[in-house]
């Protein structure tokens, strides 16, 4: 017998790429890049701290005259990123996005990030029931 209420962790992304606080901005930007990731969970001791994502970098490139490389992680990360379980409902932190205008939610077990769920996370779901009501609606046809 499945399970009706689906958990967050069977839609997650799994390859979560970190940083650490000591870094520089510039790195973060070469590293979203080159993972072609929008969100960079930022890690202490494998311990997370904080995030920092592609619009934060954007902000900052437009509110400051100081250079990528001199600016660390550390000063301009958002150190309360919207967090949950693997095993929490996928409906309630899809809410809890809407609701806060969130474009990702971290997915953490015992402080350490093991996920990240995203707004592209949510569509691809959104697209997988909208294929099943289809072939449901074909079906009854």
């Amino acid at each position: 017998m499945t399970e009706a209420v689906q958990r967050v962790r069977n839609y997650m992304t799994r390859s979560v790429v970190t940083i650490t606080p000591d870094l520089s901005v510039a790195d973060a930007a070469e590293r979203m890049l080159a993972n072609k990731i929008r969100h960079l969970p930022v890690v202490h001791n494998a311990q997370l701290v904080g995030l920092i994502t592609e619009r934060d970098l954007a902000l900052i490139d437009t509110l400051t005259n100081r250079q990528r490389k001199k600016v660390s992680i550390r000063q301009v990360m958002r150190t309360q990123p919207f967090v949950c379980s693997p095993d929490d409902p996928l409906v309630s932190v899809v809410r809890v996005m809407i609701e806060h205008k969130l474009g990702s939610v971290l997915v953490v077990e015992d402080g350490a990030p093991i996920g990240v769920f995203t707004t592209i996370d949510a569509m691809r779901r959104l697209v997988e029931l909208a294929q099943l009501m289809e072939l449901m609606g074909s079906v009854d046809e």
